[in-house]
């Protein structure tokens, strides 16, 4: 059961050849693929979604990447109902 979706826009050119590679090749999380960046996250903004929409809530943000401070990423992710529930 899917708890949230999840989108990134990336720079490839701020990552490395392998990254790249297993974003491009394999169904990774993201922030497993770019673990060696060492990135945090800039919270840009929370909301909670007209109910009509399945989404309980709205993140976005900016990954950053822990040398240089440089964006690598702006992730939206949506949580759904399922995620308000308690998980077996």
């Amino acid at each position: 059961m899917a708890l949230s979706d999840a989108w990134n826009w990336y720079v490839p050119e701020r990552l490395t050849a392998e990254m790249n590679h297993i974003l491009e090749t394999t169904d990774t999380p993201f922030g497993k693929a770019v673990t060696e960046t060492h990135f945090h996250r800039q919270r840009l903004e929370s909301h909670f979604p007209d109910a009509s929409s399945g989404i309980v809530l709205e993140n976005r943000a900016i990954l950053r990447r822990a040398s240089d401070n440089a964006p690598i990423s702006l992730v939206v992710e949506d949580y759904l109902p399922a995620a308000l529930k308690p998980q077996p």
